[in-house]
Order: structure tokens, then C-alpha cells, then sequence
């Protein structure tokens, strides 16, 4: 690395790390992989397959948690990168250029790079992110999925959906909490409390601090109950650069000697180890958004015990130390009586040793009203630019296909799947039945009778036969009775089922009739509420990735749809044909 005068170290398989000239650590051990940098002035570093970078100062510039697994060159100030099977263009500190929309970006020529939407659309892509169509280049290879029709129906209304993505979130949250410590530090607590330790402490359990607890980087003494190996990028110290006197005059109120943890400091339990007879938890920090956004996203936070590895260089190092200090000479003041009694709070627990809740808490107990304002103060400080790779605006993305309202003849859509609003017999009827038995022929009929049935709320599939679409997905509505006979839950089982099998088969597209909302009488409003809800939730948990249209009968019907999207605040608005 001639540039930045640094040489690459290695201890064995995945410990790699940076030295400078005078053999000084700039990194250490930890990664898998450092990259030469590419005439950029940027360092890739690999652990697993998920980039970061360090500038020729070694200051960190893009973190693991932006969860990238492929970054180019920079070129004025741009480069291609990709996360899992997608593709957008990110600026030098890894904020996107564009949205992650693109099946393919090719390396960069003449300032533009060839890209490919995940619609296979082909076109070039400027550095600042303009995409322009090249509508001369082939796009596709084969025959299309569904036959070819000049049939277009009269669209009223369409609506580009954004959503989530869970996937990159557990990404990101697998590499912050990472395998080793990177720019964190190690601090320490003990505790004597008569807590059960193996039912207080488990793999992947998230915890909050609920108080300020006392730690300290150079604990040594032999541990009696149960010893805490925090991880955090995030402990505060009593000569910090906060020149106040007011939040000196806090520290001293509570008598702190040197860390503490803010009692909105949240952590998951990386690992329990028992070494000797002797118990040690460790512990890493994760941000405050990380919660807020399982919270909002009903992300079930306890999978991250699948995302830890009891063999990670973080718990080899914690067992390392465990094992040192266990033998070690006892720290002077760490048996002192000051010393039990304020170390004697075990992480994530109440003074009285009750659990405490994950619920942000804007005051805490033990402080005065000015005390809390300062820690509060300090806390947003101190943190400045620690949750920005947390922002919700990172896990959003706005998924290339859309939703279409439109008014015409379902039977005639040239769609990958059309859905069929069956009876139970599956043999045909009035309406859409009848109209899709009539046009896909006697074929279908008795595809139809192989399935013996189908009962409500179910959906089964055949294929279109003698329709323009590929797939005929029939499922049976519910009949209104008043709404007293689970009717709600049977329409949107309809649609969910529908759906299902379009995920399952990997489809394009798919057209959906007004279900239940014809001659079985199922309120129009109410069945339209239903249905965008089902079909919305789907699409923003990715479990579906293609397009959607809704069909209807008549623009009046079509108008309820368009209504009903409009007044659903949590998505954005629709845009009108």
C-alpha cells in the first residue's frame, strides 16, 4: 500500500489487519480480507462478504452496517455497489446515489456505467444517478411467460410501492453486532446479586441498562457471582470534553468514578460463558434505532441469537480475558465496600432485580430533573453520527413494479396470472367465472374437476390455457351474511393465498377481479379496504415482487379502489392515469 504507507498483517485465517510504517496498529486482526486500495483513496476491508472502508488516514468512512457486498471504484465521487442481489450507485461515505432498484451495474466508462433494472429494462446510468432507457437493446431473452395480445385496458389509476427491506436489515444488524470488536471498547461489571443467571442471561437476549450503572476498563478481581464484558462504542467518562460545570456538578451527584452507561443504553447478550466455575456475560451495544425500527417493522428481535457465533474472534477475546483475570492480583479498590455496593446492579436489571422493559425512558429515577436534562444532553452528544447507518431511510426502497387500477376485461389481460373469483366447485359460474370458463375452453373445465373443489378463502391454480396469461389462479370469496361469519378474515385469505402461489411460482405479474363484491354481495368499500390492505402488507414484506392489477368491472368501481388507496396514510399517494 505505497499511498498510505501501511502493510497489511495477518495472526491465521480471517484475522488480517493494518499496520503503519512505524509497526503501529491501524487496524486490528479481525478481518477477513484488506483490499489494495483502486486509485481512489479509499482501503476495502472484507468481513464475510459485507465491505467497509477506511480513507489513507485510516478514519472509517463506510461502515459494515451499510451491509455491502460488492463496492467499486469511485469515480466523481460515485461507485457501484451491491447488496445481496441488487444494485445501486453510493457516494463516498456510502449513502445511496440512487435506490437499490438495478438487476446489474456494469464498471464505469466514460463517466456512465450500462445497468439493467430488476424489470430488465437496459440503459446507461450517470454518475449523479440519471438513468436514461436504451429502448434498441434487447432486454429479454426467450419467449415472454404469457401469450402476446394487443388488448390494453383502460387504466385509471397507478401507484409505485416502497417498502422494508428485512433482508438488508438483518444484514446490517449481523454486522454491527460483527465478529470482533473493530472501533468499540471493552468495559467491565461485576455483580454479586442472587440472580438466576442462566434464565436472566440468554444468546441473543436484548437488554437496557434502565439506570446509569458504574463500569470500568480495568476491573481485576476474582469473580463471585457474575462478571459483564461489554462491548459498546458508547461509555461516557467523567473528563470528556464537555466542559460544563452543570454536567460536572451531575457526575459528581452520583459519585461516579470514571464510566458509566446511559440507562438508554441498549445491548444483546452475544455469548455466556462459564469458565472455571465462574459465570461471564458478553454483552455488545446496539444503537437505540435498531429497536425503534423492530418495533415499527415488527421485527422479531429474538432471531438475533441466529446471527451470533459463540466462536467469533469477540468471544475467543472475552474468554481470553475471563481466563487472564480470574488468577489475576486483586485491583486495589475493586473489594472495597464502595465498590460492591455499586457494582452490585446486574446489567438489564432494577435496584429491586426486576427485568427491565426495552421501553425508551426519558427519565431516570435516581437523577434530578437537571441531571436528566444534562445526561439526556450528553447522551445525544456523545452519539452524534453513531445511529446514522440505523436510519429508517436506509432500509426503504421503492420496488420497481406497481399497482394498476383499471377498468376492463380480466379474461383479456396479457398478464403472467389472472385470478378467477370461483365457487367451491370450481366448475364454473356467473360473472368473472363464467367469463374466464367461457374464453380459456373446455380445457380448463376439466383441469377444474381434477382439483375436486376448493373451500373458502383457498386458492388452487391451473394453467390459462386458451387466455393470454399463463396461470389461471381460481379462489373461492366468502358470501356476505353480515359480517358475522368471518367474512373480513375469508376475503383477505383470498388474496393472501392468491398471493402465495404467485410468489411460489416467481410471477410478473398478476390481475385480481373485485372479489366477493358481485353477486355475493360483500360491501364494495369494505372489500376494497380489504384487498389493497392484504395485497399492500404483502408486497411490503417482499414476499411478492412483481406487478399488480386490479380489474374492475366499471370506472365507478374503480373509483373506490383509487379512494381507498388515497386514504391509506402509512403509504404514499397514488398517481392518477
Amino acid at each position: 500500500m505505497n499511498r498510505s504507507g501501511y502493510k497489511i498483517v495477518s495472526e491465521g485465517a480471517h484475522k488480517v489487519g493494518l499496520q503503519d510504517a512505524k509497526g503501529r496498529e491501524v487496524l486490528p486482526c479481525v478481518y477477513d480480507k484488506i483490499l489494495d486500495y483502486d486509485d481512489d483513496g479509499y482501503i476495502r476491508v472484507l468481513i464475510g462478504d459485507v465491505y467497509g472502508t477506511i480513507d489513507l488516514k485510516g478514519n472509517w468512512v463506510i461502515p459494515y452496517s451499510a451491509g455491502i457486498t460488492h463496492l467499486g471504484v469511485f469515480h466523481s465521487g460515485t461507485a457501484r455497489a451491491r447488496i445481496g442481489d441488487i444494485w445501486g450507485l453510493v457516494d463516498e461515505r456510502g449513502n445511496e446515489i440512487t435506490p437499490f432498484i438495478y438487476k446489474s451495474i456494469e464498471a464505469c466508462h466514460n463517466n456512465s456505467y450500462d445497468a439493467t433494472t430488476l424489470k430488465g429494462v437496459c440503459g446507461t446510468l450517470t454518475t449523479d444517478g440519471h438513468f436514461t432507457e436504451i429502448k434498441n437493446r434487447k432486454t429479454t431473452k426467450g419467449k415472454t411467460r404469457h401469450k402476446p395480445n394487443s388488448y390494453e385496458p383502460k387504466s385509471i389509476a397507478t401507484k409505485e410501492y416502497s417498502c422494508f427491506d428485512y433482508q438488508w436489515f438483518d444484514s446490517a444488524l449481523s454486522q454491527w453486532i460483527g465478529n470482533g470488536c473493530s472501533s468499540s471498547e471493552i468495559f467491565f461489571r461485576d455483580t454479586d446479586a442472587p440472580i438466576d443467571v442462566d434464565k436472566a442471561y440468554k444468546k441473543g437476549m436484548v437488554l437496557r441498562a434502565g439506570n446509569m450503572l458504574q463500569v470500568t476498563k480495568k476491573l481485576k478481581r476474582p469473580v463471585h457471582k457474575l462478571r459483564f464484558f461489554i462491548v459498546s462504542r458508547r461509555m461516557y467518562i467523567k473528563d470528556a470534553d464537555l466542559n460544563s460545570d452543570d454536567l460536572k456538578k451531575a457526575f459528581e451527584e452520583l459519585d461516579y468514578k470514571e464510566y458509566f452507561m446511559h440507562y438508554n443504553t441498549f445491548l444483546v447478550v452475544v455469548d455466556v460463558q462459564k469458565i472455571k466455575g465462574k459465570t461471564q456475560v458478553v454483552l455488545k451495544e446496539i444503537p437505540d434505532s435498531v429497536l425503534a425500527l423492530a418495533e415499527k417493522y415488527h421485527i422479531n428481535l429474538d432471531n438475533i441469537v441466529a446471527k451470533v457465533n459463540s466462536k467469533c474472534a469477540l468471544c475467543k477475546q472475552a474468554k481470553n480475558n475471563l481466563e487472564k483475570n480470574i488468577d489475576a492480583m486483586v485491583h486495589g479498590n475493586s473489594l472495597s465496600d464502595y465498590w460492591n455496593e455499586a457494582m452490585y446492579q446486574p446489567v438489564g436489571y432494577s435496584k429491586d432485580l426486576k427485568k427491565v422493559d426495552l421501553a425508551y425512558q426519558k427519565n431516570c429515577e435516581e437523577l434530578s430533573d437537571e441531571a436528566n436534562k444534562l445526561f439526556d444532553s450528553c447522551h445525544t452528544l456523545l452519539s452524534k453520527n453513531y445511529n446514522l447507518p440505523w436510519k429508517e431511510k436506509y432500509f426503504i426502497h421503492v420496488q420497481p413494479n406497481v399497482i394498476k387500477v383499471v377498468v376492463g376485461d380480466i379474461a383479456k389481460l396479457s398478464v403472467d396470472a389472472v385470478v378467477n373469483a370461483a365457487n367451491t366447485s370450481l366448475l364454473g359460474g356467473t360473472g368473472v367465472d363464467g367469463a374466464i370458463h367461457k374464453a380459456a375452453g373446455e380445457e380448463l373445465l376439466r383441469a377444474c374437476q381434477l382439483h375436486q373443489g376448493c373451500p373458502t378463502g383457498h386458492s388452487k391454480v391451473t394453467k390459462g390455457y386458451r387466455l393470454p396469461c399463463q396461470w389461471i389462479i381460481h379462489t373461492v370469496g366468502p358470501i356476505w351474511r353480515g359480517g358475522s361469519c368471518h367474512e373480513d378474515h375469508l376475503l383477505a385469505a383470498c388474496y393472501k393465498s392468491a398471493m402465495r402461489i404467485a410468489t411460489r411460482k416467481k410471477l410478473d405479474s398478476i390481475a385480481f377481479p373485485c372479489i366477493s363484491a358481485g353477486v355475493y354481495e360483500f360491501p364494495k368499500e369494505r372489500a376494497a379496504n380489504i384487498a389493497l390492505r392484504t395485497i399492500l402488507n404483502c408486497l411490503k414484506k417482499n414476499h411478492y415482487k412483481g406487478d399488480v392489477i386490479i380489474c374492475c368491472y366499471s370506472e365507478e368501481d374503480a373509483q373506490i379502489y383509487v379512494d381507498c388507496l388515497n386514504n391509506m396514510h402509512d403509504y404514499p399517494r397514488i398517481q392518477l392515469a
